[in-house]
């Protein structure tokens, strides 16, 4: 009966410790372990309540539970005493306490001490700080704690728009191509929080090869700071060699290091190709016939179609103004124009068509038709009559 009633006395009447501990810590949360130890950022209140203490030694233990990993305070923190007295508030700051925080002295659960080290980002989630005073010889907790939380939350790397992944950009004199991206991060991070960016391009030397696998083999070929989400590429830029593909990506950052992203801020990495120059093809005519012209030329890599365009031709200053152009679609090389007056004059020329810019036009060139001979003596094709009835 004793014991039961010792144990109900032990429920209804908590441990009151001698000890009260408060943590407070300032917005924004960090994102790595080194920021909770900032100057002005930790500050850790410890009242001893009773009064009869006196130059007690004690121990100071701290704890970082998080979603994905927890950390406690051990090694050299655990040789160093602090002295309370009775009544007398022991405040201590980021400063004060880095020691505890030092990976050197961490204890690490949740992941392995190696994958904890090589990133220096805390995991994402919720956080509870708190300090525990520890009787210095019986190394016995003596103290209740109210923890600080916060909320560790990285912000999102920027998302790519422009040039789209593939895309072919034309070709420009002078030379300009437009990157733009949205940002991602929140900008409450804390007062004032403006991203810096990184724009990257490298050159693709195998054609096959992934962009992320380019980035990962080859150093890039120009990095541009930034701080607006666009940057205009222009001839003061190194030059860009028309007919290569270029892989872009763009990495965020706070230039003040009070928050961090995740990737290490990197987007994801496009691909683009910068088109050769539109050049305007050359026509010639190889042959002419009664009715019919046939025009060739040299196609060109940067060529996607071909359009013939022709008309009777109106020698200059005649009164006479030159008729529309006649279109029709031509392969690659070669075209046949037909249905043509025979013994006549025509233009012709080549439209070609190159991605994403206005088509070039060949200059024109000017061919006669054959004109039929007649011949003394020369048979002609009978003319069939079916039909022998008058007509009413």
């Amino acid at each position: 009966m004793t014991l039961v009633l010792f144990q109900l006395h032990t429920a209804l009447y908590p441990q009151v410790f001698p000890v009260r501990v408060r943590v407070y810590f300032t917005q924004p949360a960090p994102w790595g372990l080194y920021q909770i130890s900032e100057e002005g950022r930790l500050r850790v209140e410890i009242y001893p309540a009773d009064l009869t203490l006196s130059h007690y030694p004690v121990l100071l233990r701290m704890t970082l539970t998080g979603d994905r990993v927890s950390l406690a305070s051990g090694g050299r923190t655990l040789t160093l005493p602090f002295y309370l007295n009775g009544g007398e508030m022991l405040v201590l700051t980021g400063e004060d306490l880095s020691p505890w925080f030092s990976p050197d002295n961490l204890q690490i659960s949740g992941m392995s001490r190696s994958a904890f080290l090589q990133n220096p980002f805390l995991p994402e989630g919720f956080y509870t700080l708190s300090f525990e005073v520890l009787d210095f010889y019986r190394r016995i907790p003596v103290s209740s704690c109210v923890p600080a939380m916060f909320l560790v939350s990285l912000n999102e790397p920027p998302e790519l728009n422009q040039p789209q992944d593939g895309e072919e950009i034309p070709w420009r004199e002078p030379q300009e191509v437009f990157f733009s991206w949205s940002p991602r991060h929140n900008p409450l991070s804390y007062a004032g929080f403006m991203p810096q960016y990184t724009l990257q391009l490298w050159e693709v030397l195998q054609e096959d090869r992934h962009p992320e696998d380019v980035i990962r083999r080859q150093p890039p070929l120009v990095s541009i700071t930034c701080n607006a989400p666009f940057y205009r590429y222009s001839l003061s830029d190194p030059l860009l060699t028309p007919g290569k593909t270029y892989v872009w990506q763009v990495k965020a950052e706070d230039p003040q290091h009070k928050t961090g992203f995740s990737n290490e801020g990197c987007s994801r990495a496009f691909r683009f190709r910068y088109a050769l120059p539109c050049r305007a093809p050359e026509l010639t005519v190889s042959s002419t016939a009664q009715n019919t012209v046939h025009l060739r030329w040299e196609p060109a890599e940067e060529h996607r179609r071909y359009l013939i365009q022709f008309r009777q031709f109106v020698p200059p200053g005649k009164e006479d103004a030159p008729g529309e152009w006649n279109s029709l679609e031509a392969g690659t090389g070669k075209a046949t124009v037909d249905r043509l007056r025979e013994n006549s004059d025509y233009e012709f020329r080549l439209v070609a068509f190159c991605t994403s810019q206005e088509p070039v036009y060949s200059a024109p060139v000017v061919a006669r038709t054959a004109r039929r001979e007649f011949r003394c003596g020369e048979e002609l094709s009978p003319v069939k009559i079916d039909n022998f009835n008058p007509l009413p």
